[in-house]
């Protein structure tokens, strides 16, 4: 089952009155099954334009939604460049502490805690940082709601 987006210009089934643009989304086997399907739906289609799109029922086709509106996809680059300025804030408070903290000029690994924060937590690092905190966000809301469907 493949899921296709439609736009066409028509209007309901058993609809008065104009016929306007439309844009809908169907599951079916092939595109002539999911033109078929819109029979169900609407009626005086014209002008299809037929498109193969990600299911919206699984986590691409979820991102492909997000990606494709403006306001939501602006709120979460908005949520995640504040993470990781967050992140970054961390890591450079923690080199800092790292280098006071081993001031042995002696010590072997005293070049290691000495060097900039770039260094001591590279940005792959970080970047993993944003995800573990990004998944027990999401843990944690997830085990509210299910204590508030309990309650």
């Amino acid at each position: 089952m493949k899921t296709y987006e439609i736009r066409f210009t028509g209007r309901k089934v058993g609809a008065i009155g104009i016929f306007y643009p439309i844009t809908a989304q169907v599951f079916a086997d092939d595109a002539q099954a999911a033109l078929m399907a819109l029979y169900g739906r609407f009626e005086h289609i014209t002008g299809a334009e037929l498109k193969e799109i990600q299911s919206p029922f699984d986590g691409n086709g979820l991102v492909e939604r997000v990606q494709n509106t403006q306001d939501e996809h602006r709120l979460i680059r908005l949520y995640v460049e504040r993470l990781r300025d967050t992140i970054d804030a961390v890591a450079k408070r923690q080199t800092r502490d790292n280098q006071q903290w081993h001031d042995d000029q002696d010590a072997p690994d005293h070049g290691l805690w000495q060097s900039p924060s770039d260094q001591q937590f590279p940005r792959a690092e970080r970047d993993k940082a944003i995800l573990e905190l990004v998944s027990r966000h999401l843990e944690v809301l997830n085990e509210n709601e299910a204590a508030k469907e309990v309650a």
